[in-house]
């Protein structure tokens, strides 16, 4: 693609964007605010939140294998997590499942995030439902 044919569809993408954005807001402002990302939630995988910081960052399913490289590079795993982890400037959530797909998950493998977490004085807290949650199976 040309640079000036680049240029143009890049003007028109802008100009549709706008034009939906104000279509589904009531202001300007609102419509840039929407397309901004203004009082949205991010999700993005690990590698894509490089160099990023968030005030709270939520990670998902930290069960055995969650960071699985591959190559089976455990070092890679490794830094997969500290990259996730470190992205928070306050806060990190981590979810995980006792039991996924009819499976029970393992906590094993990850146990040791954990350990170096709390011997660098990060205070971990585990919460669990009042009530366990309903498994629907296949």
């Amino acid at each position: 693609m040309r640079k000036r044919d680049f240029l143009q569809h890049t003007i028109d993408q802008c100009s549709h964007r706008l034009s939906e954005a104000r279509r589904r807001n009531e202001s300007w402002k609102e419509a840039i605010d929407d397309i901004v990302g203004i009082n949205s939630v991010p999700i993005m995988t690990i590698a894509r939140s490089k160099g990023l910081e968030f005030h709270t960052v939520i990670v998902l399913g930290l069960e055995d294998f969650a960071f699985h490289h591959p190559d089976g590079n455990p070092a890679e795993e490794e830094c997969n997590f500290f990259v996730g982890f470190s992205r928070a400037k306050e806060r990190v959530v981590f979810t995980f499942a006792e039991r996924r797909s009819g499976y029970w998950q393992s906590r094993k493998k990850i146990a040791k995030y954990y350990e170096l977490l709390g011997a660098a004085g990060v205070d971990i807290e585990e919460i669990r439902p009042a009530k366990p949650p309903i498994i629907l199976e296949p």
